[in-house]
């Protein structure tokens, strides 16, 4: 009987669990962790020169290429400002190369904890799993950012269903609209507009677990449509919503929709 695939957001995380072909270059919008749970992936940034590893972590806008092998994996994304993020960067300083973060300090227990979650049953209390995976001692700890930022933030994850204008935000800022997608580029390390993908995203699969189509999940969400969200997806997650909710696939479903301040 094959592996349970699963696909898990909660605490402003994501996490797929199972098989995944190839990917060619590309990039996401989210900081993801790959680990290789049957064997090790390969990872380049060129699609010349390939690493062999359990575990990597890819930065947000990283080009970069996956071979699984055929094997069970794992990918789990963290939004632009979760601080697990920026303790990962500084727990594995001296680890990159070409832009990516190989073998992670974490490996071992990072390993231990995904095999527990992929070894629980269906309708088994795998929150007690997901839990574990933090990077940061303090789950309410958040990076500091320019206090314009934090209105400007919070207004758009109230309206995710809302296109807010980059002037509209840059009033609520009271800064001229380039000044703030610069500092919010500075600040968080990508564009708004990403930022704003990333909660809607999450928004999307939690409409789309509760028995929504795609389409209708979408537009829930705040997409024009069906091709939008397509489009976003894949920018965000670097990948197409049809490879994850393709209906060959048995999807375990786990949705805490929490907070994102």
């Amino acid at each position: 009987m094959p592996d349970s695939e699963r696909l898990c957001i909660w605490n402003n995380r994501g996490l797929f669990m199972g098989y995944l072909p190839e990917f060619g270059m590309r990039r996401q919008g989210a900081a993801a962790v790959c680990v290789g749970l049957d064997k090790e992936i390969e990872i380049s940034t060129d699609e010349r020169e390939w690493i062999r590893c359990r575990t990597a972590l890819t930065q947000p806008l990283t080009d970069h290429a996956i071979r699984f092998d055929g094997g069970y994996c794992a990918l789990l994304f963290i939004d632009p400002h979760n601080p697990d993020f920026s303790q990962l960067i500084k727990s594995n300083a001296g680890g990159q190369r070409h832009g990516m973060f190989i073998a992670l300090r974490e490996e071992s227990w990072l390993i231990e904890v995904l095999l527990q979650i992929r070894q629980t049953p269906p309708n088994g209390d795998i929150s007690r799993y997901l839990s574990k995976l933090r990077f940061c001692e303090s789950e309410d700890s958040r990076p500091t950012f320019d206090d314009r930022l934090t209105p400007v933030m919070r207004h758009m994850l109230a309206n995710l269903a809302e296109n807010t204008t980059v002037e509209e935000l840059a009033q609520i800022a009271q800064m001229s609209p380039s000044s703030l997608e610069h500092l919010f580029k500075q600040h968080v390390g990508i564009p708004m507009r990403m930022f704003r993908n990333w909660f809607r995203m999450k928004a999307a699969v939690l409409a789309a677990s509760k028995g929504k189509s795609l389409t209708e999940a979408a537009l829930t969400a705040g997409f024009f449509d069906s091709a939008h969200f397509s489009r976003a997806f894949k920018e965000t997650f670097g990948l197409p919503p049809s490879e994850i909710f393709s209906p060959r696939r048995k999807l375990e479903w786990f949705i805490e929709d929490t907070a994102a301040f």
